[in-house]
């Protein structure tokens, strides 16, 4: 009789217990939500908007490329044109815009510009939409580290392995590159957006 007494104390202490700790826990977690003013947030944007360069990048040029890309597989990623300031050379500057390979059959080509500085250094994006029926890796897009050199602008895929080479002819870039497998390649991009022309359509 003795033991069972116990058992039954035992048993009732350990329920007792657990109804102690829910309470608890309740407690602690209506305290947590109680307090929303509490809780961080980031810095609100602003609203959204296609137009960059003071206006010289409107929203029509932002649909134009959309569509190409679309149009293409082009993934286009997020990007913001810098002018340039007056201590980078004229020359550097023409290379500022987007270009891409049309007339070509097969893969189609994008490069994006955003930025040049007086060193000579240019950022942005190269991207390129799927293979055409001969096959080949499959769409993707990569950063520019590049440098404008002996009027060409010159840059590496991320590993290295293939080299790349603009140089400009007019408005358009005369495009080559070279692997490590010996593939080489040429093209003409055509601008869809640069900026030295929407400084000139701007002027009054």
């Amino acid at each position: 009789m003795e033991a069972a007494k116990e058992a039954a104390k035992a048993s009732a202490a350990e329920r007792v217990a657990a109804v102690k700790a829910l309470e608890a826990a309740r407690e602690t977690s209506n305290l947590a939500l109680a307090k929303p003013a509490d809780l961080k947030a980031g810095i609100r944007p602003p609203r959204y908007s296609d137009v960059q360069a003071g206006g010289l990048f409107s929203e029509q040029d932002a649909k134009g490329i959309r569509a190409h890309a679309t149009l293409h597989g082009i993934t286009i990623p997020d990007f913001n044109f810098e002018v340039p300031g007056e201590d980078v050379p004229l020359g550097y500057r023409p290379f500022i815009g987007v270009w891409v390979n049309q007339g070509q059959t097969g893969r189609r080509l994008m490069i994006i510009i955003t930025r040049v500085a007086k060193d000579g250094s240019a950022d942005g994006y190269w991207t390129y939409g799927p293979p055409g029926p001969t096959g080949g890796d499959p769409a993707s897009v990569f950063k520019i580290a590049g440098r404008i050199t002996d009027d060409a602008l010159r840059f590496s895929s991320p590993t290295g392995g293939t080299q790349y080479k603009f140089t400009m002819s007019g408005k358009n870039l005369n495009y080559t590159f070279a692997n490590t497998k010996g593939q080489t390649g040429f093209a003409i991009f055509v601008p869809l957006w640069t900026l030295v022309e929407a400084q000139q359509v701007a002027k009054p």
